[in-house]
């Protein structure tokens, strides 16, 4: 009223408060909630001034605690995170990662009327920038992703559903997604840095980061080719980028020997795109023309944005062309690697592990090949011919005397006629530049050295064409063609070619060059002379063995010693069945000479017959007192043709394994038949010996351990072939986790020639698995014994037959003899023996009855039916506990809690008793020593468990303990009813005891059916143990009839004299079909024509499958009996006492009297 703030609360500012909530309970106060509380434009009752224009009210953006990046959740603040290329998503042909995150109010005020003004969350539009930022090399890359100019956050407001509305809030859209390219993957660290508020218009302006990486995986991408040179002095290789021409050409060009292909030799430079290690091996193909030429393999790791050499490959080929062809590079064809393949250039994900290539040969413009045929001879380059008399024609022709001189002045040499020895020269040549070689061009001879002929081209020669240069007639018009030597004529030597002396000549052909180059050789031969002169002849042939010998796998140069033969080398001979090896050596005719009429006439060839002997020699020394020399092949006679090469192949069989030395000697014409000039290497020998390692092999003593208590030290034999010895309950001893254990001992030698020097490993396994080791690093002198012993671990005892294996050096770390001497190939190191577990498990069972309710013997596998006496019915009750409290003024209030207890309508029903045995039927006492497992047994009434006897203690074999389990109160059962019930006993559910025979003929669960049959169930008819009365036949005056089908017929013997009356006897079984006994208390009657004449009471009822037979008579007036049929019916149970299966008690015979 006077303008004052009256307080009765607090004050009300632009400050927060906090308003809580409390009660008191049992004199205890507890904070039941609290809120925080501000003003905002508060006019209230009474004017504000201080408050007019404040608000704390407003909120505070911030950013939702993680952002989503590809659908990964990270959380602001954090590092390490992973962007893959499974992470991508394509948009306008471009990837991108998506990126997306929240702004939200983080203080998130209440209020509907604030809220409606606008009071409450983020009015003011503030601006918010997103960056991916990189830092590479010391350089910091920035990359805005997006920017938002106009944002509001509404404050935490509820949704229809109860949820919160934490996003910021653009237009109409609650979340924002944004896409940002991927960078091409490298090793740098990358951030992601929210900008908020840029301008502070809120006062709240903040950034937020989090660092991640891209984790791309491996990218093979061939980054070039090396053309290397086969003379970088002259020639440096050539660097080739993708998409280069590439330039065959003859400096870079190396000729295989042995094929006589081209070849060009590459390296391939490989870079690693990715961003983790490219680790193994992989396959890189080469395709020319797009057929498969060559590969290589390359073998990691390559680091990531690193470069290599990887291995090369080679082009190869038999000609070169002028066309264009095409190579195609490949790497890891097998995708060895697991690469990410993404293209940069098109942002495409695709294979970039080809590199495509363009190539021609160069340089090759003027190439050709040819061959030369010699007085009708066909004389492959290099190669030697015979030319003798025969082939010869003499040719006579112009020639020219030298100068006269007369007077010391020279005349002027005139002209004559000479005689020539000529020999037919031809040619052929090929084309394969893409050039026309044209007529005229000359082709050169040579002989000697020296230039002798220019053999003009008669006509073009067109690209890939090929033309024959010949003289089919001799004559002057094809001297071109002609090999002219002269003769003497008038004294006079006409000199035109050279000499056709004893010394080896040499014919070369130069192909469209120059006389004084000569430098495009065709080819060059070799011209022998034999019987051209008499008494001349270069045309010995001549005998020679090759330089190495091959004995089994080994190569080895004659004239060299200290070779071993080892057992590797070893292999048996397939006719004799002889341990050794094979010795192959070569014999060649060595000159190879061509030339027919030379052949004809034995010039060129060894024709004289002669021997060849190979022989291994024990050479003197200290083990051998003399030498010995063993033949090993005796060959011969024979000749060779020439150039002829003769394999020839002896056996050298093993003697017993020495460290003795030999010598290996070849002998070829062992007779000196031939003459000296043909004897041109004739003698080989070598030293070698038979170098055999060490032999370790096992004994056949294996020892058993006793333990203490137990069987004695066995002594037993290591033989596969023996019964399986036994392994019983005093052999074994127990160890971790009671598992049974033997400890054995072995021994073995060394049959070798060497003592062992390298450390080796023995081994046991039992039954294929490794059992124990054994480490032997001294070493074992020659016909030395070591001994072993393991503990070998045997698992549960069964009845199957275990095998125990000895390997001896297990591993191959001794270069051991694999044969035995002299006998068939076998592997020596092994021994082995089985056995069997004898006298372990016992076989218990809860014998064949249990004690349930009054009954002591109640059978397994069968039913029960439960009565009266069995059972013991009570009503349920229940307690409720109540709390009153009692206040006194003086000392306050206390509780004071009431017990009631209350019966229900609800049967208790209980098994008065329940009990089972443990049978032991043997062999052993039961005790769960091997296994270490408890042994425990579970008794179940219809599934539900009753109890559980766990640790059971040993029984002796025969011996039999009872289990009494007491009353058992059958849980949630509404009344005594009719179904059956199940009671099961489960022994030994852990299987802690071994079982004779072996698991699977381990029963461990017996159970039997329980039924209910109370006197009230009985009243009810709802008994579950039902008998069923009935009767089979009936006796009607000494005669036998069956009931419904056999008429009886009374005759008139059986009126009574005394009486005058019928008087007759009745006899019939009463017989209970049924599975359970009848209990009794009912009536049995009898009546002729609806009459009853008898009744009586069964009141002790019928066993199952029991029967009792009646006596009764029957007394009729003969005036009662009138002619036609009578009824006689009988009636068990008519008032439907017992509860039968089946209800249907009555029985009729029909009755005729015989007048």
């Amino acid at each position: 009223p006077k303008q004052e703030v009256q307080s009765q609360w607090g004050v009300i500012d632009a400050e927060p408060h906090s308003l809580t909530i409390h009660r008191a309970l049992d004199g205890v106060e507890e904070q039941m909630g609290a809120v925080t509380l501000r003003y905002c434009g508060f006019a209230g009752p009474v004017p504000r001034p201080d408050l007019a224009g404040r608000c704390g009210c407003g909120g505070r953006p911030v950013p939702t605690p993680t952002v989503s990046i590809a659908a990964q959740e990270w959380g602001w603040g954090g590092d390490g995170f992973c962007v893959g290329p499974e992470d991508a998503q394509v948009k306008d042909g471009v990837q991108h990662v998506s990126v997306e995150y929240g702004i939200e109010d983080a203080l998130g005020y209440k209020g509907a009327e604030a809220s409606k003004r606008g009071l409450t969350g983020v009015a003011t539009p503030f601006r918010t920038r997103l960056w991916v930022v990189r830092e590479m090399g010391g350089a910091t890359t920035e990359s805005l992703v997006t920017e938002l100019n106009a944002t509001t956050v509404l404050p935490r407001t509820p949704t229809t559903q109860g949820t919160l509305v934490p996003w910021l809030r653009v237009g109409e859209e609650e979340q924002q997604q944004w896409l940002t390219s991927i960078w091409e993957p490298d090793v740098y660290p990358r951030m992601l840095r929210l900008e908020l508020d840029v301008q502070n218009v809120t006062g709240h302006k903040a950034t937020y980061t989090l660092g991640f990486r891209t984790c791309f995986p491996p990218d093979l991408s061939p980054s070039g080719l090396t053309l290397l040179s086969r003379d970088v002095t002259r020639f440096p290789d050539v660097d080739i980028a993708p998409g280069d021409f590439i330039c065959l050409d003859r400096f870079h060009q190396v000729e295989n020997e042995d094929t006589g292909n081209l070849e060009y030799h590459f390296k391939v430079n490989v870079t690693n795109l990715g961003t983790t290690d490219a680790e193994g091996r992989w396959r890189t193909a080469v395709d020319w023309d797009g057929a498969y030429h060559d590969h290589s393999f390359s073998t990691g790791p390559l680091a990531p944005m690193a470069s290599f050499d990887a291995d090369g490959f080679s082009l190869s080929f038999k000609e070169v062309d002028t066309r264009r062809h095409q190579l195609r590079l490949n790497l890891d064809t097998g995708d060895v690697i697991p690469e990410w393949g993404f293209d940069r250039e098109t942002s495409v994900g695709e294979n970039n592990n080809e590199l495509l290539f363009t190539v021609r040969f160069c340089g090759y413009e003027q190439e050709f090949t040819a061959s030369l045929s010699l007085a009708g001879n066909e004389v492959p380059w290099d190669n030697i011919v015979c030319l003798t008399r025969d082939d010869v024609f003499m040719e006579r022709d112009w020639c020219y005397n030298d100068a006269i001189v007369f007077n010391g002045e020279s005349e002027q040499r005139f002209p004559q006629m000479c005689t020539y020895e000529t020999f037919l020269l031809e040619y052929n040549l090929t084309n394969l530049s893409p050039e026309t070689l044209l007529a005229g061009t000359g082709n050169h001879v040579s002989y000697d050295g020296k230039y002798v002929k220019t053999l003009e081209m008669p006509a073009n020669l067109a690209p890939n064409g090929t033309a024959v240069y010949f003289n089919s007639t001799p004559g002057a018009a094809n001297e071109g063609y002609l090999m002219r030597f002269g003769i003497n004529t008038n004294d006079e030597v006409q000199t035109t070619w050279g000499e056709t002396s004893e010394t080896p000549h040499v014919l070369s052909l130069f192909i469209a060059s120059t006389i004084s180059g000569l430098n495009a050789t065709a080819g060059k031969i070799q011209i022998r002379y034999c019987d051209l002169h008499p008494g001349e002849c270069t045309c010995e042939a001549a005998v020679a063995g090759f330089s190495t010998v091959e004995i089994g796998a080994n190569t080895w140069d004659w004239g060299t010693e200290g070779h071993c033969l080892r057992p590797a080398d070893t292999t048996i001979h397939p006719e004799t069945g002889v341990r050794g090896t094979f010795v192959k050596f070569y014999e060649r005719e060595t000159k190879g000479m061509l030339g027919a009429n030379a052949l004809a006439k034995n010039f060129t060839r060894i024709s004289t017959p002669f021997e060849t002997v190979l022989k291994v020699t024990l050479l003197h020394q200290e083990e051998a007192e003399e030498e010995q020399e063993t033949v090993l092949a005796h060959l011969g006679p024979k000749t060779l043709e020439p150039g002829e090469i003769v394999e020839s192949e002896a056996f050298f069989a093993f003697p017993e394994a020495d460290a003795l030395k030999r010598t290996l000697s070849l002998e070829i014409d062992v007779g000196s038949e031939l003459p000296p000039e043909q004897r041109q290497s004739v003698s080989f020998s070598l030293g070698f010996e038979l170098c055999w390692p060490e032999d370790v092999q096992p004994l056949d003593d294996l020892i058993v351990k006793g333990v203490a208590g137990g069987e004695p030290d066995r002594e037993l034999t290591w033989n596969p072939e023996a019964e399986p010895f036994c392994i019983r309950p005093g052999d074994v001893q127990l160890y971790t986790d009671s598992k049974p254990v033997i400890d054995i001992e072995w021994s073995f030698t060394n049959l070798g020639v060497r003592k062992t020097t390298d450390t080796f490993v023995n081994a046991v396994f039992l039954d294929g698995v490794r059992a124990a080791d054994q480490t032997v690093s001294a070493g074992l002198d020659i016909g030395g014994v070591m001994g072993g012993s393991g503990r070998i671990f045997l698992g549960l005892p069964d009845l199957k037959v275990h095998t125990l294996v000895l390997v001896i050096d297990e591993g191959d770390q001794l270069e051991e003899d694999v044969f035995e001497p002299n006998g068939p190939q076998e592997r020596n190191n092994n021994a082995s023996v089985s056995f069997k577990f004898c006298d372990f498990g016992a076989e218990v069972t809860p014998g064949p009855t249990f004690s349930i309710g009054n009954q002591p013997a109640a059978e397994w596998d069968s039913a029960v039916c439960l009565y009266d006496g069995d059972l013991r019915f009570e009503q349920e009750t229940y307690e409720v506990t109540t709390t009153e409290y009692i206040c006194v003024p003086e000392s306050g209030c206390y509780p004071k809690y009431v017990t009631e207890t209350f019966t229900t309508d609800a049967l208790v029903v209980t098994i008065v008793a329940l009990g089972y045995e443990e049978h032991n039927l043997g062999p052993n006492d039961a005790v769960r020593t091997f296994t270490g497992k408890d042994w425990a047994n579970r008794f179940y009434y219809n599934g539900q468990l009753i109890k559980e006897d766990a640790g059971r203690q040993p029984l002796a074999v025969g011996d039999v303990r009872q289990l009494d389990l007491g009353a058992y109160v059958i849980p949630n059962f509404p009344e005594p009813n009719e179904d059956r019930h199940n009671v099961t006993v489960e022994l030994d559910v852990n299987h802690a005891l071994l079982v004779p025979g072996g698991e699977q003929n381990r029963r461990t669960a017996w159970n039997t059916d329980v039924y209910f049959c109370t006197s009230d169930m009985r009243a009810e008819h709802k008994c579950g143990c039902r008998g069923d009365l009935t009767t089979t036949r009936i006796a009607v005056a000494g005669d036998w009839y069956e009931w419904e089908n056999d008429p009886v017929c009374i005759r008139p013997s059986s009126i009574s004299a005394e009486s005058g009356m019928y008087e007759i006897p009745v006899r019939f079984r009463e017989l209970n079909q049924g599975a359970w006994r009848t209990h009794g208390g009912y009536n049995i009657t009898l009546s002729f024509d609806g009459v009853e004449f008898q009744r009586w009471e069964n009141r002790s009822g019928l066993p199952a499958g029991t029967s009792s037979t009646l006596y009764r008579g029957m007394l009729l007036q003969p005036t009662d009996v009138s002619g036609g049929a009578h009824e006689l019916k009988l009636t068990i149970d008519g008032e439907d006492v017992e509860v039968e299966t089946e209800e249907d008690n009555s029985w009729v015979a029909m009755v005729y009297f015989e007048a």
